[in-house]
């Protein structure tokens, strides 16, 4: 046997590939990805949209709900501590505080303010989130405010929370409730 014939037959030469074919592909990549960031950005804006075409009235329980959805966790604890406080549950509700508001307050105190916000504005019949806003700290907790526009039994106003990471659970940090009816109440006793 030769070895012409033991050898393997010749390859046709390798075709290069050209700069265009190159520009078409990086071209495809990039419309694939700017594609994916489109739609990713389009579900997450498409629900803001809709806030702002909604009609003045529907706009703020819609945006109540946005809101609500982002701070699942926080609203869920915010929901828990005014529910104890409403129902003069103070002890569970004082349970609900983080350690720093309870180094500032102690619990003599916010019984006090407890049955305050009770006497008052009445237990709170219903809430709007208006704002809400999550920072990390380093080396610390993790805070969320949280602004609520509030109906009470006996008036309107707002709440104020702000909530901190605590054992892995959300707990109060501080707590404001505000109406005119405080001022009302203020003017009475100081009219004594």
């Amino acid at each position: 046997m030769s070895d012409a014939a033991s050898a393997p037959p010749d390859l046709p030469p390798k075709r290069k590939r050209g700069v265009a074919f190159w520009l078409l592909v990086a071209g495809g990549a990039l419309l694939a990805v700017c594609g994916g960031v489109a739609l990713i950005l389009w579900d997450n804006v498409s629900g803001w949209v809709d806030i702002a075409k909604a009609p003045p009235g529907e706009r703020e329980a819609l945006l109540s709900k946005k809101l609500g959805e982002m701070a699942a966790e926080q609203t869920a604890a915010v929901d828990a501590f005014l529910a104890a406080v409403d129902e003069s549950h103070d002890d569970d509700a004082w349970a609900a505080t983080s350690a720093r508001f309870r180094a500032t307050t102690n619990r003599e105190k916010f019984g006090e303010m407890t049955s305050l916000v009770r006497n008052v504005v009445g237990s709170c019949t219903s809430k709007q989130l208006r704002s809400f806003n999550t920072r990390e700290n380093i080396g610390g907790p993790t805070v969320a405010s949280l602004a609520y526009r509030a109906t009470f039994e006996k008036g309107d106003g707002t709440i104020s929370m702000d909530l901190e990471t605590e054992s892995g659970a959300w707990k109060v940090l501080s707590w404001r409730v505000n109406s005119p009816l405080f001022q009302e109440a203020m003017k009475k006793g100081a009219g004594k």
